[in-house]
């Protein structure tokens, strides 16, 4: 297939070395993964790739990386994690699986490369949701209406 994995992010350079011998050790061939680290721009990341995997096992009350996503009109396959969870399911913008479970992301993975109509409607879902819910002006306006009526 013409699948890439592209991970990025982490400022441990242990964790990183580990994610490359475990992808020698597994077979994965070369060029299918591409572990990339510390990015210096996460926006022409989140371009280059067509789907958004968020893999979190921990609180994630809000998910800067879910919002830059849908800003792209990616989908997003995550962890059933707090805020993560909520606005896949809530906003039809991808599929969720369970903390930790690598085989349920693993079938997720399967069903969006394989059915790009599906992935279609969750680019077309998750543009929306940020249009409408989640702009830095909404972000800006329904905080300042929070701090506002808290007075």
């Amino acid at each position: 297939e013409n699948v890439v994995f592209k991970i990025a992010g982490g400022r441990n350079e242990a964790r990183l070395k580990e994610f490359r011998r475990l992808a020698r050790e597994t077979g994965i061939p070369d060029g299918k993964l591409e572990i990339l680290g510390r990015v210096t721009s996460a926006a022409e990341f989140i371009k280059g790739v067509d789907i958004g995997i968020i893999p979190s096992t921990g609180s994630e009350m809000i998910c800067r990386v879910l919002m830059e996503f849908c800003a792209f009109a990616k989908p997003v396959l995550g962890s059933d994690v707090n805020a993560v969870g909520e606005v896949i399911t809530k906003y039809e913008i991808g599929l969720t699986s369970p903390p930790g479970d690598a085989d349920a992301l693993a079938d997720n993975i399967v069903k969006a490369v394989s059915d790009s109509k599906l992935v279609q409607v969750f680019s077309e879902n998750s543009q929306k949701a940020y249009e409408t819910h989640f702009t830095p002006a909404l972000f800006a306006e329904k905080t300042a209406a929070f701090y506002a009526s808290s007075c």
